[in-house]
Formats: structure tokens, C-alpha cells, sequence
């Protein structure tokens, strides 16, 4: 996509947030990022699974293991004083290139100013 993209803004799919996003962040990003574009981040919560949804990547068939890590993950940022979709979020949102996210299928914490307090650190 970001060899032939002549565009400075791209909606994108790519799998920033999935536990498997280490090829999209190594390789399509500085791609991106080379040619000035951005993009908006769709579903950083993955389709509600780390909000706490039992559905993952817009299924409701759960590959094993993965409530169990989710649970892991939701403590260590609970050790850090977020809830685990904020924290979702802020790592949705870290890459240079991304302009925008798009939240998705969760519930919002008890203090619903966590979320966008993210951006304002």
C-alpha cells in the first residue's frame, strides 16, 4: 500500500493495536511515515475485546489463550494507574503517523475523561 500511495492521508486497517502487529509497525509504518502520510486508526480496541467484549477481531470465536492475556494486560496497566483501553488507545495512538482513532465497541471507564486525557499529556 505505501510503495504506489500518493495520497498524504490514508484510512487504514493496519493491525497497530494486534497482539500480531509487530510486521505492520516495523514495515508499513516508516513505509508511511517516508512518504508524509497519516492515518486514522480504526478499532484500537479490537472490534471490543480489550474493553472486555467476548469477541475478538469481530468474531465470537476466541483463539486460546487470548482472554488470559487479556486479563495480563489489564493488570499491568492497572499497576500503572489506567484502565486497559486507555492504554489501548495511547498505543493506538503513539506511531508519528496516526492523525486520528476511531474507538470502538467497548464500555467507557467510570471516568470518561481517562480516555481523552491521553492526548493531553
Amino acid at each position: 500500500m505505501a510503495a504506489t500511495s500518493d495520497a498524504r492521508y490514508c484510512p487504514s486497517c493496519l493491525p497497530i493495536q494486534h497482539p500480531r502487529s509487530r510486521g505492520s509497525v516495523n514495515r508499513d509504518v516508516p513505509a508511511l511515515a517516508s512518504k508524509g502520510i497519516t492515518v486514522t486508526v480504526g478499532t484500537p480496541l479490537n472490534g471490543g475485546f480489550l474493553g472486555g467484549r467476548n469477541r475478538y477481531h469481530f468474531s465470537e470465536n476466541l483463539p486460546a489463550g487470548v482472554v488470559e492475556k487479556r486479563a495480563r494486560l489489564a493488570e499491568v496497566a492497572r499497576r500503572h494507574g489506567i484502565d486497559i483501553r486507555t492504554a489501548a488507545l495511547q498505543f493506538a495512538a503513539a506511531p508519528s503517523i496516526v492523525s486520528a482513532t476511531g474507538p470502538d465497541g467497548s464500555e467507557y471507564p467510570a471516568d470518561e475523561g481517562q480516555h481523552s486525557q491521553v492526548f493531553l499529556e
